[in-house]
């Protein structure tokens, strides 16, 4: 209002991140992963987030048996667990897979929550948390998968896609 000779701070309290990804509890109330471009994995427990992986955070979710098992990812298909809600994690991408999409999706089986599917150029699976994976796809997409899901109503029934296919097995 002045020609630009006085200027006000208009961003003064605005907490502003691009979420890429979330993950919520389902056992408590107000506990979130989130997966935020540039601004690292954060989570919020307790009325208050703290940053739990940094760089660029991706996907996320949470156990839907236990709060404090949680899963965080990083660029190209690194993926973290916590088994102790942050306190301290590990990684556990499967390293035979390779890099995967630059938001390389995975989801926790929804009968089984010790089970992971991941997609990289193709699916892994892994039944004890990400401690070990098993490749249990031969697609081989050169464009590396971009989403996965499982069907709750029969878990051998799985759907992944790539930028240009759609793949589905039922068993």
């Amino acid at each position: 209002t002045s020609n630009g000779t006085t200027w006000f701070d208009k961003s003064n309290g605005l907490v502003i991140s691009q979420i890429y990804k979330i993950g919520v509890a389902q056992t408590v109330a107000d506990d979130v992963v989130a997966g935020l471009q540039d601004n690292g994995t954060k989570s919020y427990s307790g009325g208050s987030w703290d940053d739990v992986k940094g760089g660029d955070g991706m996907d996320c979710a949470i156990d839907y048996t236990n709060e404090n098992v949680q899963y965080g990812s990083y660029v190209y298909g690194q993926i973290s667990r916590t088994d102790n809600h942050w306190g301290s994690y590990i990684d556990i991408e499967p390293s035979a897979a390779g890099d995967g999409a630059w938001l390389t999706p995975y989801v926790l089986d929804p009968v089984v929550s010790t089970t992971i599917y991941a997609g990289y150029s193709n699916v892994w699976k892994s039944t004890n948390k990400g401690s070990s994976w098993t490749q249990i796809s031969t697609m081989n997409s050169s464009n590396k998968l971009r989403a996965i899901t499982v069907a709750p109503s029969n878990t051998a029934v799985i759907y992944t896609s790539d930028n240009s296919n759609i793949w589905r097995t039922t068993d």
